[in-house]
């Protein structure tokens, strides 16, 4: 077996992969290659024959305290070829990870397993610590409520698409969440309207400042229920949220906000939110309240 870094001309080999562990919606997996891919570090392992059968792939992530930035991978898209399962294929390059992780000064690695039971696994490979997210979930009857009691300033909210300078902005100067590149970014916004979701700026018709955004897409196979993957805009103006969900999501029954863990997040409403395999001392301690919001799914 070959162990070695993914380059353009084993995307037809890796569409294998993703096909045979992850999904067969060609146009997903099309707009990933096209948009993300370039932008990663994608290691692969190869048989003998030239058969790509198991590979994992690195997204370049940072957590920012203060003026200090804190520099890791996100491991995603873990996968093996039925047929060569049972060899520890992604273990192993788990490990090559780790190494390159220390061989470029880097601080972590983090990763959100796609089902509670991977918990287990991933943590027998180092990923020792759980991070957590905030889940604030909302019935609509409930939502209408609110919508009686906004704000004069509230009522004069409306939305523009959210453009890639003003996310990359908003997200630079928020805390106790891990940041993505430009790149990645933009593929976040485009995967989002693919999955039928949409990504807006709320503005102020008084003055048309932009002052928040959010990120809305429904969830997996339940379309009663809309995520907000994503918002900077305060508690006192999700009314404005619920109204625009409302109507662009009529049969919509629930609303799942998901906002970072902080100092004063309902423990009661906390989520897990992924693992941390910590690669230089300490790290662990000083992002273990970071949280993992818009990762690839």
């Amino acid at each position: 077996m070959i162990f070695r870094e993914a380059n353009s001309d084993d995307i037809g080999g890796l569409f294998g992969i993703w096909t045979a562990c992850f999904t067969d919606d060609y146009p997903y997996i099309e707009n990933y290659f096209k948009y993300c891919f370039p932008y990663t570090k994608t290691l692969v392992a190869i048989t003998d024959s030239g058969e790509i059968a198991s590979s994992i792939t690195l997204i370049p992530a940072t957590a920012r305290i203060d003026k200090k930035i804190i520099k890791g991978y996100y491991l995603y898209a873990v996968g093996t070829k039925p047929e060569h399962r049972g060899f520890s294929l992604s273990s192993s390059l788990i490990n090559i990870a780790k190494q390159i992780c220390r061989n470029e000064n880097l601080s972590f690695l983090i990763t959100k397993p796609a089902t509670d039971s991977l918990y287990d696994l991933y943590q027998r490979y180092g990923f020792i610590c759980t991070l957590y997210e905030e889940q604030h979930i909302e019935t609509i009857d409930s939502s209408e409520s609110h919508s009686e009691k906004d704000t004069p300033h509230t009522s004069l909210l409306h939305t523009i698409p959210l453009t890639l300078d003003f996310f990359e902005e908003s997200r630079y100067v928020s805390t106790n969440k891990f940041l993505w590149s430009r790149e990645v970014l933009n593929y976040i916004l485009l995967e989002t309207a693919l999955k039928e979701g949409f990504c807006v700026t709320a503005s102020r018709n008084e003055d048309s400042s932009q002052f928040g955004y959010f990120i809305i897409s429904p969830e997996a196979g339940n379309i009663e229920t809309i995520l907000v993957l994503e918002t900077n805009i305060e508690e006192s103006d999700f009314s404005y949220v619920y109204k625009t969900i409302k109507n662009q999501y009529p049969k919509a029954k629930a609303v799942k906000i998901i906002r970072p863990n902080s100092d004063i997040a309902n423990v009661q409403n906390l989520k897990r939110s992924g693992l941390l395999l910590p690669i230089t001392e300490g790290v662990d301690t000083i992002i273990r309240n970071f949280s993992i919001l818009l990762p690839m799914e």
